[in-house]
């Protein structure tokens, strides 16, 4: 998601098959785990470009076939938008632009769009992606993973899934402009 054409490609594929789009799940993210020292351009602008931009393009795209007076849009956000750990500078800013981009959709769409927007914000999560933090970064995680109120464990994906599916709920229509941290009490604000 880091061009500026792959997301109305997979909209075109998506109005292709099913003639509309009911959710748009705005699940991308990259991280960097160095110390602010060590971080570059070329890091801010692949995580800026993928994190940012990505989510900005893929909602942007999707508007005009989104279900009118029932769909969704969720955005993955983190727990480090708003607790970072150490050597997440650009990663935590990057997820506090789409914690942001969720407050202002969720005033400004659904008057016209008849949407909700609501974001998720997993903490540590058994991804391929976090697999790829590395000994140094895991050092300092691990002791914040093992702080996890309901288990010194990461989230199951399917964990992370679930909060997602139920904002995307019929019930869950009257449901705007939440951020559901999905932490396991890791995070609370």
């Amino acid at each position: 998601m880091s061009t500026t054409t792959a997301q109305q490609k997979l909209v075109d594929a998506a109005v292709a098959q099913w003639n509309r789009i009911d959710i748009v799940v705005n699940c991308v993210g990259v991280a960097v785990n160095k110390p602010l020292e060590e971080q570059t351009l070329e890091d801010w602008d692949q995580l800026v470009n993928i994190n940012g931009r990505g989510t900005f393009l893929l909602t942007q795209k999707s508007l005009p076939h989104l279900t009118k007076g029932s769909g969704r849009i969720v955005n993955i956000a983190s727990i480090s938008s708003r607790g970072p750990p150490p050597n997440q500078t650009i990663y935590a800013g990057t997820k506090g632009m789409v914690d942001s981009f969720t407050k202002c959709w969720a005033k400004e769409l659904p008057p016209r769009y008849g949407c909700t927007v609501n974001a998720v914000s997993p903490g540590p999560t058994k991804t391929e992606g976090f697999a790829t933090a590395g000994d140094e970064q895991m050092k300092i995680l691990q002791p914040i993973i093992d702080q996890t109120p309901v288990g010194a464990r990461m989230a199951e994906p399917e964990e992370i899934a679930f909060a997602v599916a139920f904002l995307c709920e019929e019930r869950a229509r009257w449901i705007n402009g939440e951020h559901l941290v999905a932490s396991g009490g890791l995070f609370i604000d």
